[in-house]
C-alpha cells in the first residue's frame, strides 16, 4: 500500500508533465502552422512524416498518454500502407453483444 507522500508525488509527477505536454503542444502548433502541407505521395516527405509521428508516439506513451499513442500507431499504419497499395486494413466492425 502506497504513503500519502507517495501518492502526492505521483501526482505531482503527472502534473508536471502534464503542464509540460501542454507547452510542447503550444510550440509546435507554432511550428506547424507556418509549414507547407505534406505530399505523402512523395517517399521522401513520406519518411520524414513517419518519422516525426513515431517520435510523437513515442513521447506520448511515455507521457502515459495511451490514447493518443494508439491513435498515432494507427496513423503511421495508415501512412506506411500508402507505399504498400496491396495492403488493406481491415474495417472496424463493433462487436454485437
Amino acid at each position: 500500500m502506497k504513503s500519502l507522500d507517495e501518492v502526492r508525488l505521483a501526482t505531482h509527477v503527472a502534473d508536471q508533465r502534464s503542464e509540460r505536454t501542454d507547452r510542447e503542444e503550444t510550440r509546435a502548433a507554432r511550428k506547424g502552422a507556418a509549414a507547407a502541407p505534406l505530399d505523402l505521395h512523395d517517399p521522401a516527405q513520406r519518411a520524414v512524416a513517419i518519422a516525426a509521428m513515431e517520435q510523437q508516439m513515442r513521447q506520448a506513451a511515455a507521457n502515459l498518454e495511451f490514447e493518443l499513442a494508439a491513435m498515432l500507431r494507427d496513423q503511421l499504419n495508415d501512412l506506411r500502407a500508402v507505399s504498400a497499395p496491396n495492403v488493406k486494413r481491415p474495417q472496424f466492425r463493433p462487436s454485437r453483444r
